[in-house]
């Protein structure tokens, strides 16, 4: 008789067993749903900081490797932060005609900030991100962009 190890019997029973283990399982968790969450916020709360470090680090590094990973990130957050698709952020620039409304240069795909209203979520259209970053610094106030424009043409330091 051959000895196997109980982890590679495991593996055999659970290969040979697949849809009757789903089944037990799925039982299982329905009838111990409350205490199968409450021990998972506890075990979350007990270790978020090196849970978020372990995400972050596979995050960061599979975005910086994987070029499809990347773009499929920032598919995803063009549909969920502003609902919009990379042929709505093609067709704002076209209506731009390619140019930054705030210093009038030229936008390249990869200095686009999308302006938009923080209250109401409305694009407003696209800036680079330096001149987003502008406009947002002071609170997207026209009175303080005034301001600034005022006491920059006062003071010479234009």
């Amino acid at each position: 008789m051959i000895k196997i190890s109980k982890t590679e019997y495991n593996k055999n029973y659970y290969e040979k067993n697949k849809d009757k283990m789903r089944e037990y399982k799925q039982q299982y968790y329905l009838i111990n749903k409350e205490h199968i969450r409450a021990k998972s916020r506890e075990y979350y709360r007990k270790n978020k900081n090196r849970i978020l470090q372990r995400v972050l680090k596979y995050q960061h590094k599979r975005y910086s490797e994987d070029l499809n990973y990347r773009e499929k990130i920032k598919k995803r957050r063009l549909k969920k932060w502003y609902n919009l698709t990379p042929d709505d952020l093609n067709l704002l620039l076209e209506r731009q005609q390619y140019i930054c409304p705030i210093c009038k240069k030229s936008l390249a795909l990869l200095d686009i900030a999308i302006d938009h209203n923080h209250q109401t979520g409305k694009i407003r259209g696209l800036l680079h991100r330096n001149c987003n970053l502008g406009i947002g610094l002071l609170n997207d106030t026209p009175e303080y962009a005034y301001n600034a424009y005022i006491y920059l043409k006062e003071s010479g330091k234009y």
